[in-house]
């Protein structure tokens, strides 16, 4: 759902494209690079969610930035390539982060457990001679 709902937002963003008005290619591509960052960090928990949204908005990103670099504007493709590689590394960063949170509350959660059963069974009466 997470691939559906990107492609169909790139979609609808790249059908309001206009070659000949530049304040339209700079929205375009200032809307596209805002939900690049605002998707990714709102799918990094979830590798594969991640992928796909990040794939689709960054070709779609950096399509837009060739038609304009075809215009003569050469400067926003280099700019936007960077700034895809740096949300990329910021969404593996936060992905490694959930999994190690995830890992220590199911480590205390295991804890936890382990504890009551400690506690019930010195609670228990010792059958002795």
């Amino acid at each position: 759902m997470a691939l559906v709902l990107t492609a169909v937002w790139c979609a609808l963003v790249l059908s309001m494209y206009h070659s000949e008005i530049t304040a339209n290619r700079l929205f375009v591509v200032l809307v596209l690079a805002c939900t690049l960052g605002s998707l990714s960090t709102m799918f990094a928990m979830h590798v594969g969610a991640a992928t796909g949204a990040i794939l689709v908005m960054s070709a779609s990103l950096i399509t837009i930035m060739a038609l304009n670099s075809l215009s003569g504007r050469l400067t926003l493709l280099p700019i936007g390539v960077m700034y895809i590689v740096l949300v990329v590394n910021q969404v593996r960063g936060m992905h490694r982060r959930f999994q190690r949170t995830r890992r220590l509350e199911q480590e205390r959660e295991s804890l936890i457990a382990s504890l009551r059963e400690a506690n019930i069974q010195s609670w228990r009466p010792k059958s002795g001679p």
